[in-house]
């Protein structure tokens, strides 16, 4: 089985991502793992990764511009006009770091991978991978906060996480 996790930023040091790495590692002795990252801010990740876990990214915001990680991608006036845009697909008040370039890397790969299950790690993830998730693939919505103290960030989970055939409402101690 193909699993794929999705994070914002796999190069972060919150608990969301270290729940994501470890539980890639934990399945990676019997499954295909990997971690899709909407942003690459930093040159490798916080977090030792496990070598059998692939991570992929799809917009480097390493640079002052940023840019796709595919090549060829758009320009650099493109990047920077898509990049000062707000997200179409996920409310600024759900997560204010997705823009325009990020919805269309979104797009470009989400209904392409090779993955039999999507693990989502933030109601703003969910709401941007319920319209795009690959065809026949389970969708999975985790959540690593309380709810109740989400506020806006927790919006997406009542119109989007009925899209997924599985929840998981815990908190990360």
């Amino acid at each position: 089985m193909k699993i794929t996790y999705m994070v914002t930023w796999a190069d972060a040091m919150g608990g969301t991502e270290a729940a994501a790495f470890s539980q890639a590692a934990a399945l990676a002795g019997r499954h295909e793992t990997r971690v899709l990252s909407v942003l690459r801010t930093a040159d490798a990740p916080f977090f030792r990764v496990d070598p059998r876990v692939r991570v992929d990214y799809l917009v480097d915001a390493r640079g002052p511009v940023r840019r796709p990680v595919r090549s060829p991608g758009p320009g650099e006036d493109a990047c920077r006009d898509l990049s000062g845009r707000p997200s179409e697909l996920v409310d600024p008040r759900w997560e204010p770091a997705y823009d325009r370039l990020c919805d269309i890397e979104a797009a470009r790969v989400l209904p392409r991978l090779d993955t039999d299950v999507l693990v989502t790690t933030t109601p703003a993830l969910t709401a941007l991978a319920a319209p795009l998730a690959p065809p026949g693939a389970a969708l999975v919505a985790q959540e690593h906060r309380a709810p109740e103290l989400r506020g806006p960030t927790g919006e997406p989970l009542l119109p989007f996480a009925p899209r997924a055939r599985a929840g998981d409402a815990g908190v990360d101690a």
